[in-house]
């Protein structure tokens, strides 16, 4: 612990169990310098951690402490309270956490506050009332998550009226994550008037249908990052405007969609010049006829990744595109038609069918 280094450090992260003393005794060294703290899912930081750091850490202006669970309300009352001018407040996961106590710290830091995350915070459902009067603190916050659990949708406190409360009241937004929330067309028709500047949109598994999609596209010209994924109330006709306005898009998620059709996905490669990143895990109507056009290197030509798994596509198409696009990297996992299947231990196969035609196998199944 005598190591000078340690002193002039001004970001600490520390991702794994590690003992709070320990934390504790590198964080007084670096206490002039240390403006970054990530202790993300640390089981061992406690209130009376955070207590102690903060009163060591004077010039503390970014904290991530998603996934912490004993972290309490009153810790973030103490973030209100003690830090000067934060800036970033990372509380993702964090179970005990109650909006009401994000409300103290965001109306302390409202002039500073550029980045909150409350993803998935339990505590936020004894108070869900206050979801909203958040919003009114969050003027110059530029990211915002407040996603939910995919598994707990129906129970999320984000509902669609909030959604619309934070896009009229932040209008820097360049990030924002409604995924498995109440979000609707309604308020994605809010977001696509008064965030201008958005950049990244995640809405997996929300209640969009083509008409938001249509309000995204022609709102939303500077979006780089778009996850629809989950989505099962829209088709080719949302998608359309978005593959012919969002020209800058690099990544996509399409994760499930499963009303999109072979020739939607052929119009996204071929009308999305800049995309890096495209995901269709478990679209289980594509097959090759949706992706043949990778087989032309003008064809999205700066994708490097696509996920393909639970497709239908096959190995003889995945083969043919990396002679052509021999960086691109392609995620074929559990598609049925790129399994080799080896047949020479089956033996003789009509000797097989013969014999179970003798002892009425098929006739027994096909009286069934």
């Amino acid at each position: 612990m005598k190591d000078r280094s340690l002193w002039y450090r001004d970001t600490l992260e520390a991702h794994n169990d590690l003992p709070p003393k320990l934390l504790l005794q590198v964080m007084g060294m670096s206490s002039n310098m240390l403006t970054h703290l990530d202790t993300s899912f640390c089981l061992s930081v406690t209130d009376e951690f955070l207590a102690c750091l903060i009163s060591k850490c004077r010039r503390l202006c970014h904290i991530n402490i998603a996934g912490c669970s004993l972290v309490t309300d009153a810790a973030i009352r103490l973030v209100a309270d003690a830090v000067k001018n934060l800036r970033t407040l990372i509380i993702n996961e964090c179970r005990l956490i109650t909006c009401g106590a994000i409300l103290d710290a965001v109306t302390a830091h409202k002039a500073s506050l550029q980045r909150l995350e409350m993803a998935r915070c339990l505590g936020m459902r004894q108070d869900p009332y206050k979801v909203g009067y958040i919003a009114e603190h969050c003027a110059n916050v530029k990211y915002l998550n407040i996603c939910w659990f995919s598994n707990y949708s129906e129970h999320a406190p984000i509902l669609d009226m909030d959604v619309c409360k934070y896009a009229m009241l932040c209008p820097f937004l360049v990030s924002l994550d409604l995924g498995h929330t109440h979000a609707t067309d309604h308020c994605l028709e809010v977001v696509a008037g008064c965030c201008k500047n958005l950049e990244t949109l995640s809405m997996a598994q929300c209640f969009v249908t083509d008409v938001g999609l249509t309000k995204i596209g022609r709102g939303l010209n500077k979006m780089k990052s778009l996850n629809l994924a989950d989505g099962q109330h829209f088709g080719d006709a949302g998608m359309f405007t978005i593959y012919r306005e969002l020209k800058a898009l690099e990544y996509l998620n399409l994760t499930r969609c499963f009303r999109l059709t072979n020739q939607c996905i052929q119009n996204v490669l071929i009308e999305l010049p800049a995309l890096k990143t495209l995901i269709l895990k478990q679209c289980y109507k594509l097959d090759d006829s949706g992706l043949h056009h990778l087989m032309i290197r003008n064809t999205s030509p700066r994708l490097y990744y696509l996920d393909a798994s639970s497709t239908l596509i096959t190995k003889a198409l995945i083969d043919r595109i990396r002679q052509v696009r021999q960086q691109l990297v392609i995620n074929y996992q559990d598609c049925p038609y790129t399994r080799h299947v080896d047949c020479s231990q089956w033996g003789d196969f009509d000797a097989h069918a013969a014999a179970l035609t003798t002892i009425g196998f098929f006739e027994d199944r096909h009286s069934e």
